[in-house]
């Protein structure tokens, strides 16, 4: 069996108008042109511009063209299951482990509420689109670490009620490392996590997997 474990999933642009609960939507995410396609929020923008630190490539990604990268799919999100899948037959993979782009820094925000419900809008968006692939996409969750007893929550939720493989999130959150005693309610709560690989930059994400995502794949 041929397994891709760094497979990605671009969000969607039009997620959080499909999948954010009401109530956080005026303060969510928007869609904004700025030298490329980007998400607006708390007056920053993702992915970032040329020039200016933060997460994803300064040419923005909503707008790729896929035909002219060779592949079949014409989306890097979930929401072409016959292209993703047509291009997982010819590259030969038999399962990909798909990781979201710039849901993984959704712990940086300011706004911890709004965090976690755009983490929770993309689980749902994931484990629902994921279905349609007769299990050979497995979408590793967003989680928001800004209260980590929520955050091991809605990781337990996506790992056990909606059959999410995983986690990923990042090195440090706001001046705290990820050894800090405040994200011990995390890491105790959450079902049975084991750290499968690290990189030392704070912006570089961690990769988090639970044992139950192993058996699964």
């Amino acid at each position: 069996m041929v397994i891709d474990g760094d497979g990605h999933c671009n969000e969607p642009r039009d997620l959080f108008d499909r999948y954010l609960e009401k109530e956080f939507r005026e303060r969510g995410p928007k869609v904004v042109d700025a030298s490329g396609t980007r998400w607006m929020i708390e007056g920053k923008f993702l992915p970032r511009p040329v020039g200016t630190w933060g997460h994803g490539s300064s040419s923005g990604y909503f707008g790729t063209n896929m035909s002219k990268k060779g592949m079949a799919t014409t989306t890097q999100s979930l929401d072409d299951v016959p292209g993703r899948l047509k291009d997982l037959d010819t590259e030969g993979i038999d399962v990909q482990v798909v990781y979201p782009n710039i849901m993984a820094m959704a712990s940086h925000l300011d706004d911890g509420d709004l965090a976690a419900a755009m983490c929770r809008a993309y689980n749902n968006y994931a484990a629902e689109k994921s279905e349609a692939f007769g299990g050979r996409v497995k979408p590793v969750a967003a989680i928001a670490l800004q209260n980590p007893a929520e955050a091991a929550g809605e990781l337990r939720r996506a790992v056990k009620e909606l059959g999410l493989v995983g986690t990923v999130v990042t090195g440090t959150v706001g001046q705290r490392n990820l050894d800090d005693p405040y994200f011990e309610p995390f890491f105790i709560g959450s079902p049975a996590v084991s750290i499968v690989r690290v990189r030392n930059a704070s912006k570089i994400p961690i990769f988090i997997s639970t044992w139950s995502a192993c058996r699964l794949i």
